[in-house]
């Protein structure tokens, strides 16, 4: 079974809005533990909500991803002022899975959203999922939301990140998140065009792999730009490499770094 409370299954370019509501508790042994939405050139916005305790299948139950929400074949999704909290998975995206772009061009943006005590038991994410389809225009904007005590199996602690044109992160506290597999304590972007992150702080987060806090892997374009201004990282630690940010990429691909402290 997916979608534990709600499941919606829609056709070509549907808007679907989830607003003032609150799922709690439900479960499922297969993905989204309380929302499973997806639909051709999907429209999704959820604004005002509380998302707690909802949970999904066992580490070897696949496509038990996505603790509490799932949203896949999207267009846009808009997620404002809505707070994820204690949702757990046996795979990848503790709490919200963004999956599976739908069209050639793609955005998604999470804004003045909280994200508290979320688990990814055997994937990636442990709070926040996005992986567009490669060769896709996908684009992911994070800005005045805060993930705080959020746990993965695999890489970024916090959130991770496949796939992506472009990430933006600004404005955002990434405090007491870890890590295994491929690190990224708060933080693990792969497979990108360009990253900008600016004014965040990522404070006492741990990976047990490379890069304490962040983690940024290959681009997937020969000259990828990534930024980093006026961020803070505090007390973040790492068993491997890289105690706070750690880069990651291989020849023919390049990167163009800018690194400045607030």
């Amino acid at each position: 079974t997916i979608g534990g409370a709600v499941y919606v299954a829609v056709g070509a370019t549907t808007t679907v809005g989830i607003t003032d509501s609150t799922f709690s508790e439900n479960t499922c042994d297969g993905g989204g533990g309380a929302v499973w939405v997806q639909g051709d050139f999907l429209h999704l916005s959820m604004a005002d909500c509380t998302i707690e305790n909802n949970t999904t299948g066992d580490n070897d139950i696949v496509g038990s991803d996505g603790g509490a929400v799932v949203i896949r074949d999207w267009a846009s999704v808009d997620i404002a002022t809505t707070t994820f909290a204690d949702n757990s998975t046996g795979q990848g995206g503790g709490a919200l899975l963004i999956d599976n772009t739908d069209v050639l061009s793609a955005t998604a943006f999470i804004r003045d959203c909280q994200f508290e005590g979320n688990v990814a038991a055997g994937g990636a994410g442990g709070a926040l999922g996005f992986d567009a389809l490669q060769g896709d225009i996908a684009s992911l904007s994070l800005r005045s939301s805060t993930f705080i005590d959020n746990e993965s199996y695999s890489g970024g602690g916090g959130a991770q990140v496949s796939n992506p044109t472009a990430v933006l992160v600004e404005d955002c506290w990434f405090s007491g998140n870890s890590a295994g597999g491929n690190g990224g304590g708060a933080l693990e972007i792969a497979d990108w065009d360009s990253i900008e992150i600016s004014d965040t702080s990522f404070a006492t987060n741990h990976s047990t792999n490379c890069g304490g806090a962040l983690t940024i892997g290959a681009p997937a374009i020969d000259a990828g730009i990534a930024k980093v201004d006026q961020t803070l990282f505090d007390g973040t630690s790492c068993d491997l490499d890289a105690g706070a940010l750690y880069v990651n990429y291989s020849s023919p691909n390049a990167i163009s770094a800018r690194v400045s402290a607030p």
